[in-house]
């Protein structure tokens, strides 16, 4: 093999390396797809919770007015609309009974709010709880700060337009007393109230179909 052929090969080679080089680097690139998208969706239900369940004792002198209890309630509710608090007498586990009973005869105390009574009755009264420390302030509805008739029917006692923590809540007092005549008969009475929490606070659905937590007002004598 001359020399003139050799060059004229190399040439030819290297003139096809070129040409392939130049084709491989016009062609379009491809890649293999390995990313994967994930959706994440988180529900948070409305929660809201209502706690309580003293029961008061009292031995009462006839012709006083004698403080049975104060019950300390906590509610608490993440609905941004708010919550209600209601309270219906249950005495004898029947809601709209507001008498306290006695528990040996048919002898009975009415509700009344009477300033100067000269019959027998009991009421209750409901108040911010300010001692608790951060307390969601609530509103009491006109009437219930002071002494006020134990309700019959379903009845709003306080409420808050807007939502709490589920750690210290909404924190109110509700104190009770009797005032009994001196001839009402030296027995043993007792009462219940029964609070529901319902959400939003506007709701205006009878409460009945809701949990209630119940306060027993019970078992105190003179």
């Amino acid at each position: 093999m001359n020399f003139r052929r050799l060059i004229n090969r190399l040439f030819v080679a290297c003139f096809l390396v070129t040409l392939v080089s130049g084709v491989l680097l016009l062609s379009p690139k491809s890649s293999a797809a390995n990313n994967a998208s994930l959706v994440f969706r988180v529900t948070i239900p409305e929660a809201c919770s209502l706690s309580a369940g003293t029961t008061h004792n009292a031995s009462v002198i006839p012709r006083q007015t004698t403080t049975i209890g104060t019950s300390y309630i906590t509610a608490m509710c993440n609905d941004a609309s708010g919550f209600a608090i209601y309270a219906v007498g249950s005495s004898g586990d029947n809601i709209g009974d507001n008498y306290l009973r006695s528990t040996t005869s048919a002898n009975y105390i009415a509700t009344g709010a009477a300033a100067s009574p000269t019959n027998s009755q009991w009421n209750f009264r409901i108040n911010n709880n300010s001692a608790v420390s951060g307390n969601y302030t609530p509103t009491i509805v006109t009437g219930f700060d002071s002494a006020h008739v134990i309700p019959s029917t379903y009845t709003k006692v306080a409420y808050r337009n807007s939502l709490t923590d589920q750690t210290i809540g909404m924190n109110f007092t509700a104190t009770y007393t009797v005032y009994t005549s001196g001839t009402q008969a030296p027995e043993t009475y007792a009462g219940k109230v029964s609070y529901f929490l319902v959400h939003p606070h506007t709701l205006t659905t009878n409460p009945a179909t809701y949990t209630a937590d119940t306060i027993p007002v019970n078992s105190w004598t003179y």
